[in-house]
């Protein structure tokens, strides 16, 4: 990233999911309706750096990981003759957790972050990837160029023309 611009690295499935149903009685071809709800499944990392005076790299970075521990369906009461009063909606139940992360590095070093996963609830009904394992370790490693010399590899000079 250059210096002070912010970016984003995600592995996340979007899952869509029938969470309520909206009545339209004026509407007859199109009485009931469904409200999708997409859930992010994953890891996403937002990240920004900014290149002090003394050549050190200031970096904020925030962890976000999410997983689905399961999807529940409800009923619900509709004013439909041909459904028989009722309707199925989907309820998923996610679990995510975050951590932030600001940092001041020199070149030669490196950031180790450990994210642990939390104990399972007793109450939990499905084995949940997200708690399988102690946590995960990150590495972020930095290195100072100059934005010119990356640029150059961009521009083609009157010689090369």
């Amino acid at each position: 990233m250059f210096n002070g611009q912010c970016g984003m690295i995600s592995d996340l499935v979007q899952r869509p999911f029938v969470t309520d149903i909206i009545e339209n009685p004026e509407n007859q071809a199109v009485a009931l309706q469904p409200k999708i709800s997409v859930v992010e499944d994953g890891w996403k990392f937002l990240m920004k750096s900014t290149v002090t005076n003394d050549e050190k790299v200031k970096l904020q970075i925030v962890l976000n990981h999410s997983s689905i521990d399961g999807v529940k369906l409800a009923s619900l009461p509709i004013l439909d003759n041909e459904s028989n009063g009722k309707v199925t909606i989907q309820v998923p139940s996610v679990q995510s957790s975050s951590i932030a992360v600001e940092s001041v590095l020199s070149e030669d070093e490196a950031l180790l972050v450990f994210s642990p996963t939390p104990y399972p609830s007793e109450e939990s009904d499905t084995g949940s990837n997200f708690a399988r394992s102690m946590g995960w370790v990150y590495m972020v490693r930095t290195q100072v160029f100059s934005d010119s010399d990356v640029l150059k590899s961009y521009v083609t000079t009157k010689t090369e023309e």
